[in-house]
């Protein structure tokens, strides 16, 4: 079995920086995609890292930089391809747990992804055993089984940002009556947003901009109506109730979510620039 680990980065920090290289030591081939709009001292640095396949973009969003990770894994004959952000964080026995249980598997062909469990890293996670079927998993941390995706034609949809691409890759491996296993007691500890003031966690406001436009998308694409419009209102209420209550600019978040619904009507995809101030 060959593993290869794609890792996205947006102005990594330092500790990030040696986190990737630690990475170099677990898997038979490293990627980078960094989407940081003006490269920085932490981006020449892991251009330089010899042991890295280097892609510089200009945030190009995720969807697109997970498949030209697929893409190049396959081009390499990579079995099991982890993806990985920079705010996400699993150690190297982690990693060497779960290519342990992929090895001790006996049927390859019924899987698309197996993961470990995600929690947020504020949160404490009593492990349980064993390997159980989910409906969906984070992008972060799953390892692909790229001959099984490749079989069933299975890829992200870039017409997202960076919002509901994972959800829609999973809707798109269970739709092929493929599973999607988690590994329970193999723990990947993941950020959630910001902490407020409040010390609630939320995003900003160009990231709210993606999750409501991006959720319209998503559901129009997997449901017919009228439970599409049930859901679009209940998601749509849920999140408003989350900025009125708990969040920061909400005057900001609301009005663009507005912006979101006439950009979806009008079917704007991919970045969209917004103003510094939003954020």
């Amino acid at each position: 079995m060959k593993f290869a680990v794609g890792i996205t980065v947006y102005y990594p920090k330092y500790e990030q920086v040696e986190k990737i290289k630690s990475y170099v030591d677990c898997f038979d081939m490293v990627m980078v995609v960094d989407n940081t709009e003006n490269k920085d001292y932490y981006s020449k640095e892991i251009s330089e890292i010899s042991d890295i396949e280097y892609y510089a973009e200009n945030n190009v969003g995720l969807p697109k930089a997970f498949n030209k990770m697929i893409q190049n894994a396959r081009k390499e004959k990579i079995d099991f391809l982890c993806i990985l952000d920079q705010d996400s964080d699993l150690e190297k026995q982690s990693i060497y747990d779960i290519k342990g249980v992929i090895n001790g598997l006996s049927n390859f062909n019924d899987f698309g992804i197996i993961a470990p469990k995600a929690i947020c890293e504020k949160n404490n996670h009593q492990c349980k055993e064993g390997i159980s079927r989910e409906n969906w998993v984070i992008s972060s941390g799953s390892f692909l089984n790229l001959k099984v995706l490749e079989q069933s034609r299975i890829k992200y949809d870039e017409n997202y940002f960076v919002d509901r691409c994972d959800a829609d890759f999973c809707k798109q491996i269970i739709n092929n009556n493929l599973n999607i296993l988690v590994c329970n007691n193999i723990i990947l500890k993941q950020k959630l947003g910001e902490v407020n003031r409040r010390g609630y966690l939320e995003h900003s406001v160009s990231r709210n901009y993606y999750m409501f436009r991006d959720r319209l998308y998503f559901n129009k694409k997997f449901y017919s109506q009228p439970k599409r419009f049930l859901l679009n209102v209940l998601q749509v209420l849920k999140h408003y109730f989350s900025i009125i209550m708990y969040e920061e600019k909400k005057m900001s978040k609301i009005m663009i979510s507005i912006k979101a619904f006439k950009d979806y009507k009008n079917k704007v995809i991919g970045r969209v620039a917004h103003s510094n101030k939003m954020d």
